[in-house]
């Protein structure tokens, strides 16, 4: 048989399999992969003033710049081997916060279970599917629990802003031509910024604008399965 929530009454069910699960696990674990993120790209910033040299010392020497090993070289490869931990930790906090929601009211959830996943990557619809379940996430939560005041729901614009505008200056900031012309950056530079990008401060902006946004969503559905009996983990 169907279930029926109460979220007036948040009375306990007997199916423990189909109540809402608590998030802040998941969410605790996304900031710190989170966080990871923009402090890799802090180290890579400032090792990069040393990579330009070493690379053209090599040039200069008639050697390939692209064999000479530097500590920016192995920050931004950890700095990849990072996002696919990130990303699948962030998705599994997404999809339990839509399953969360779905719950609740199944009809005000826009996106299928699959966004939260593919939403992330798949061009065009990255640019809107991950803030559209965090926003009905925490609509639909904040709404159905008694959210404390970190657990209400609050505007995500700000974050998912700034978001897409480091992705965008990341972008912008690897295309060669934009290198080349802008910056001055030549071959022997093999793609290094030497200062301090604009990237790397959006990225560090856009993070401090999750941390409340993470936190505040992982809050509520903590307490909605609290108020259903769930037992929090």
């Amino acid at each position: 048989p169907s279930v029926v929530y109460d979220a007036g009454q948040a009375q306990p069910v007997a199916n423990w399999a189909v109540r809402p699960r608590p998030n802040q696990g998941l969410g605790m674990a996304l900031l710190v992969l989170g966080a990871l993120l923009p402090l890799g790209d802090i180290f890579r910033a400032t090792t990069a003033p040393a990579a330009v040299h070493a690379y053209e010392a090599a040039a200069a020497e008639g050697r390939d710049p692209a064999q000479v090993i530097t500590a920016y070289g192995a920050s931004a490869l950890l700095y990849f081997l990072l996002l696919v931990p990130t990303w699948i930790v962030g998705s599994l906090w997404l999809s339990r916060a839509r399953e969360n929601a779905a719950l609740i009211a199944p009809d005000r959830v826009r996106l299928s279970a699959v966004w939260a996943w593919l939403g992330w990557w798949v061009p065009i619809v990255f640019l809107w599917f991950p803030k559209l379940i965090v926003d009905d996430s925490w609509r639909i939560t904040s709404s159905a629990a008694a959210a404390g005041a970190r657990g209400r729901y609050r505007g995500t614009g700000l974050w998912w802003g700034l978001w897409i505008a480091y992705l965008f200056a990341g972008k912008l900031a690897s295309n060669p031509a934009i290198q080349k012309r802008i910056m001055g950056i030549n071959n022997g530079h093999q793609g290094v910024v030497a200062a301090l990008d604009i990237a790397v401060l959006l990225g560090i902006l856009a993070f401090a604008a999750w941390v409340p946004v993470v936190r505040g969503l992982s809050q509520a559905q903590t307490e909605l399965a609290r108020s259903y009996g769930s037992v929090v983990t």
